[in-house]
């Protein structure tokens, strides 16, 4: 792994407004050379887009010693630091509120460039840029840095304000939000009996809340907007927007008590608030009531058919449920009414995963992945559309999704481990084998992965490694009782067949399985346990149609044949015709017990169908003790010549 170095600068950068008056404290992080970008020439672009960013006079420099010496005394070590929250523990030891991270790589003769800043204070990207150079030299690479620059602080127009659900609480901007709150302050000043100034303005600190997330609440500025819904609720006890506004705040900080009276006192008042039955639906639903959450959102859809926030809830509530394809009903009427929603398609496509429809949801994953960075950027977005091209059966995809959920986050163990399962159906096994491992190391309780690492190392006939691995899974989750079939086998092959049965035991004692009958059967039948092994096969027969049902009677009629019953084995090889009428075996078989019966027709009758369903029991047959009484017969002859 390419190692990080902090940045010669630290930086006094905007905000992603990048307005004037406003400026944060940043570092920056030399970019990652990735696959076809040496670490010199990484280092070098690094240096001018720190040139370039100092030249857009929006930063003000301090010294790598400053740098150096605050590290130093927090003995922190830079070195592999690459991941999302790494770099914001080095943001947290430097005191800074932003920090610019990005990487540098070459995929065929297309060179590609991000940068992004993330805010220390919530640990979240605030933006993200990508800038490619197709076809160029390395030295082109410094006008990509330009051009990367200028997207990463150019200020955010009014259409590209977060398109979400929560941006429409108040439909507006936040400089119009923050013009809204000095034009009520001055409203307040003119008449501080002013109840509708107070609500209006706590509405509005309210939605600029909503821009900055849980660093809102964080930072104790909520407690602006509360004050003035409590101080509209004051000078009008009867105001029932209020009620519901401040409702919102106590949701929001979980205190759901509070805000069910508050919802609920507004619903008193103004039965017809749809935004109060929607309030209180929410908290219904933190509650995990979701029912009574339908509930509400429901009256609030009635009372407002283009209530887009009440749509969504309910397909949140309704996904919660299990009722998939109401919620995705829900989600696809949230997108009617605001085709760039992001998180709809996003909550559509898990609806449709659930549903078993994976292609709608990889459509769906990928339009809320166009829409926004919150999902091009994470992890577990990949991961959820890899699941599902690996449902249709497209793994060379899933691995591709799975991939890049690594690139985005190294510690994702899932992630390792599906592109595991993935790189297991195209029969790569080595490869699984590294990935499993890999997710081990991050996860070392992940039973699973152990398992499914065994599997491979079996079907490998690396039989100890596939029971060390199967003993493990065994031991973190000891009710897993597949686990202890899986192992049986490998003891099987092995020649452990003691070991193998108590295995079988323990996973039979749990859930009779056919499977696990069968193969306990064949173990009991190299034991020379026979009578042991035909209860087994009938046990497996009983458990009713699977794979093993025609393995169970071929076996059991083995050991007839053994003991001499012939007409039990004939019964067995006819059942095994009826299940798989090509069954040559079964026919060549058959035809051997009843030749032992002395039954000549029926004898050649089965060895003809044998042979023109597979001629090689022609010579079989000739050199066969089961038809020694008929080889001298002409019949048999002109078969087997």
């Amino acid at each position: 792994m390419k190692n990080l170095i902090l940045t010669v600068v630290l930086v006094l950068v905007a905000s992603t407004t990048f307005a004037q008056d406003q400026k944060f404290a940043s570092a920056a992080m030399d970019l990652q050379a990735e696959e076809g970008v040496s670490q010199s020439v990484a280092r070098m672009l690094s240096d001018y887009l720190r040139t370039q960013l100092v030249n857009t006079d929006k930063f003000i420099l301090v010294t790598r010693e400053n740098v150096e010496e605050v590290l130093k005394e927090q003995k922190f070590q830079l070195s592999g630091c690459t991941d999302q929250e790494c770099i914001v523990e080095v943001g947290k030891l430097l005191g800074v509120r932003k920090m610019f991270t990005g990487s540098i790589g070459k995929i065929g003769t297309t060179y590609m460039l991000t940068l992004k800043i993330i805010d220390v204070q919530s640990g979240k990207i605030e933006r993200a840029e990508t800038e490619k150079c197709a076809e160029c030299r390395e030295d082109s690479l410094i006008n990509s840095i330009i051009k990367i620059v200028n997207k990463i602080i150019r200020p955010i127009s009014k259409e590209e304000q977060p398109k979400d659900i929560l941006s429409q609480i108040s439909g507006k901007s936040v400089a119009e939000l923050k013009a809204d709150i000095d034009s009520y302050t001055n409203a307040i000043k003119l008449n501080p009996q002013n109840a509708g100034a107070y609500n209006n303005r706590g509405f509005a600190y309210y939605s600029l809340g909503k821009y900055q997330g849980r660093a809102y609440y964080d930072s104790g500025e909520y407690k602006k907007a509360m004050d003035d819904f409590t101080r509209a609720i004051k000078l009008n006890p009867e105001y029932a927007e209020a009620y519901s506004n401040r409702g919102r705040i106590y949701d929001d900080l979980d205190q759901y008590q509070e805000a069910m009276d508050d919802f609920t006192k507004a619903i008193e008042l103004n039965p017809k608030l749809p935004a109060a039955y929607n309030n209180r639906g929410r908290a219904y639903a933190k509650a995990d009531e979701c029912q009574m959450a339908v509930s509400d959102y429901t009256k609030a859809i009635k009372l407002n058919s283009e209530y887009a926030l009440a749509y969504y809830n309910r397909g949140l509530a309704y996904y919660n449920l299990c009722e998939y394809q109401k919620a995705a009903d829900d989600y696809t009427r949230v997108i009617e009414l605001n085709p760039e929603y992001a998180d709809a398609y996003y909550n559509r496509g898990r609806a449709y995963a659930d549903l078993g429809q994976h292609q709608k949801a990889i459509d769906d994953y990928t339009r809320a992945i166009e829409l926004d960075s919150k999902y091009s950027l994470d992890a577990y977005t990949y991961n959820v559309r890899g699941d599902a091209y690996y449902n249709l059966g497209e793994s060379q995809k899933a691995i591709d999704d799975y991939t890049r959920a690594i690139e985005l986050n190294p510690k994702d163990a899932g992630a390792y481990h599906n592109r595991g399962v993935a790189y297991y159906k195209l029969y790569e096994y080595q490869k699984a084998i590294d990935d499993y491992t890999r997710a081990i190391e991050l996860n070392p309780k992940d039973a699973k992965a152990y398992y499914n690492r065994g599997d491979v190392y079996y079907i490998l006939d690396q039989y100890q490694k596939a029971i060390d691995d199967y003993t493990r899974a065994i031991e973190l989750n000891p009710e897993d009782y597949p686990n202890y079939g899986r192992r049986g086998k490998a003891y099987d092959e092995l020649g452990e067949y003691q070991k193998a049965i108590d295995d079988y035991t323990k996973a039979i004692i749990q859930y009779p399985d056919a499977y696990d009958y069968h193969n306990r059967g064949r173990a009991y039948h190299k034991l020379g346990e026979y009578q042991k092994a035909i209860d087994d096969y009938t046990k497996a027969i009983e458990q009713g149609p699977g794979d093993s049902l025609e393995g169970a009677y071929s076996q059991r009629a083995v050991i007839y044949f053994l003991k001499g019953e012939y007409q039990k084995a004939i019964d067995d090889y006819t059942k095994i015709i009826e299940l798989n009428p090509e069954a040559a075996y079964a026919y060549y078989n058959r035809a051997g017990a009843y030749s032992l019966k002395k039954e000549k027709d029926k004898a050649l009758s089965d060895l003809g169908r044998a042979i023109a369903l597979d001629k090689k029991y022609k010579g079989i047959a000739k050199t066969d003790e089961d038809f020694k009484t008929l080889w001298n017969d002409l019949d048999f002859k002109k078969l087997v010549e």
